[in-house]
């Protein structure tokens, strides 16, 4: 283009006509284009422009989430945040505004930034710069920032490179760091999900961390990291960072399962709030879909990757591995109770109310069955009326005279035999710990997930306490056992 401006206006005056004028014209409109610096727009425009090229004839469903991620990243962008953590869960399209359309937007504004990927296989990394690159070379890009020239000797999937020295760099988890660096540097799930209870898959991959990669920025102070992950395991490449420390956290699970709202703070003021029991982002995963994959995934996976909160695996009072498992209801029982935890009212944010079916063979004890739920003082009665008809054998129905408990044995009394007042010894720790070393000893047996589909929230409640959420089944369980062990139960030895 140059060559052919300066040939017009080199030529003798005589011979521009006017069709040669309009050429001088229009060539140096675009020279001045490309010499001068559009105004930036903001992430939020040029992700929607972006859309329809990464997702032609897809309706974009468009989440406050969306705008969320989008503002740290222009935080990001301004040297406001230098180290960022998102996690969220898949399919919300994480990578797609993080490691596609905010670098090239990055790219219209400084063309000479440097940003490196990592991705924990290589193939995914590869697909990410496929869909940077189609943005880059799409023609309203290149109408648009007409500055913005891909380097032809280094224009591959691996190394993108403009003629202002702006690269992006894809590798992967395990491959070369050597010689490679940025002003920003993107893990964008830097660890297998599936392989990530390996601890021998997750510490080399952390290691890969610490080793190659943690000093690629080029500028200690200046540069940024922003790692994406949806959660994999509780001691993940996102405790890595967090234990380093300086990190803004950003974490949407799929759902608000906790008893208070969640709010979310954006940088530019705004506040999202999502009430207990309600899905976070509803126009990408609707409660019915979160609750559909919960039900497939099972508790443990889903409260790891879907809800960003993996249960812990160490360091606990009931470890998951201790655990006894039975696909058949015995038929020696010796003994059977019903014990039950009760709430002071049946709202949204209420403790839950648990009723549980205990049963003792010598000295094994069996959960038998289980109601669990959010009910006032009326449908706790029919619960415990629901339990006893169910397991008649179940003479003594243990009820802990907290928060509505006595009034429920009142109200009771007169209807069910054997109603047990309980006052519990201690506090709630010091209960689990008198009852670990049954659970240790192989002692508890739980029913199979294929015949009690809610024992799987019953293993990730008992995993997570004392620090979890809920501790209702705890309650209830060491309610039971530590009546059956005072009472019937043979004192354990551990070997």
């Amino acid at each position: 283009m140059l060559d052919e401006v300066n040939a017009a206006l080199n030529a003798p005056r005589a011979a521009l006509s006017s069709a040669g004028l309009n050429a001088v014209g229009a060539g140096m409109a675009r020279l001045g284009a490309i010499l001068t610096p559009k105004p930036i727009v903001s992430l939020s425009d040029f992700f929607r422009k972006a859309w329809d090229t990464l997702e032609p004839g897809k309706a974009l469903r468009d989440s406050w989430h969306i705008n969320f991620l989008i503002e740290h990243l222009e935080a990001v962008s301004r040297g406001q945040i230098k180290r960022l953590i998102i996690n969220i869960p898949p399919r919300t399209l994480k990578s797609t505004i993080v490691s596609v359309c905010w670098p090239t937007w990055q790219w219209t504004f400084s063309p000479e930034s440097r940003i490196m990927f990592i991705s924990h296989e290589i193939g995914l990394a590869l697909d990410l710069a496929v869909s940077r690159r189609s943005i880059i070379e799409s023609d309203w890009y290149r109408e648009e920032y007409p500055r913005i020239v891909l380097a032809s000797d280094q224009n591959e999937k691996k190394l993108v490179q403009n003629t202002r020295r702006g690269k992006f760099i894809a590798t992967s988890t395990h491959g070369a760091a050597t010689g490679k660096g940025g002003d920003f540097i993107v893990p964008d799930d830097f660890i297998d999900p599936e392989l990530a209870d390996s601890d021998t898959e997750r510490e080399s991959a952390l290691n890969a961390w610490s080793v190659k990669f943690s000093s690629r920025l080029d500028n200690k102070k200046t540069g940024a990291i922003i790692a994406i992950e949806q959660r994999t395991h509780p001691y993940d490449f996102t405790r890595k960072l967090m234990d380093i420390g300086g990190y803004t956290h950003i974490v949407i699970p799929s759902d608000n399962y906790k008893k208070e709202p969640i709010f979310f703070s954006f940088p530019s003021g705004r506040i999202v709030e999502i009430a207990p029991g309600e899905a976070c982002m509803p126009l990408t995963k609707p409660l019915d879909i979160v609750m559909a994959e919960r039900k497939e995934k099972g508790s443990r996976i889903h409260d790891t990757q879907e809800r960003q909160d993996p249960p812990a695996t160490g360091g606990m009072i009931f470890k998951p591995e201790n655990w006894r498992y039975y696909s058949e209801v015995p038929r020696d029982i010796d003994e059977m109770v019903l014990s039950a935890d009760c709430a002071f009212k049946g709202t949204e944010t209420s403790d839950f109310v648990v009723i549980q079916c205990w049963g003792r063979t010598g000295a094994n004890l069996w959960l038998l069955d289980q109601i669990r739920g959010q009910m006032g003082i009326t449908g706790t009665m029919a619960a415990i009326l629901s339990l006893s008809q169910k397991w008649p054998g179940a003479s003594r129905k243990l009820i802990e005279e907290a928060a509505n408990g006595a009034a429920v044995i009142e109200l009771l009394k007169n209807k069910v035999p054997g109603l047990v007042p309980i006052k519990p010894l201690g506090g709630k720790i010091v209960r689990a710990r008198a009852i670990e070393a049954y659970h240790e000893a192989g002692n508890i047996h739980l029913p199979t997930p294929s015949i009690a589909p809610w024992v799987d929230d019953f293993i990730v409640e008992c995993s997570r306490f004392p620090n979890g959420s809920n501790d209702d089944q705890v309650d209830s369980m060491t309610q039971a056992v530590t009546f059956l062990e005072a009472n019937t139960l043979p004192k354990l030895t551990i070997i």
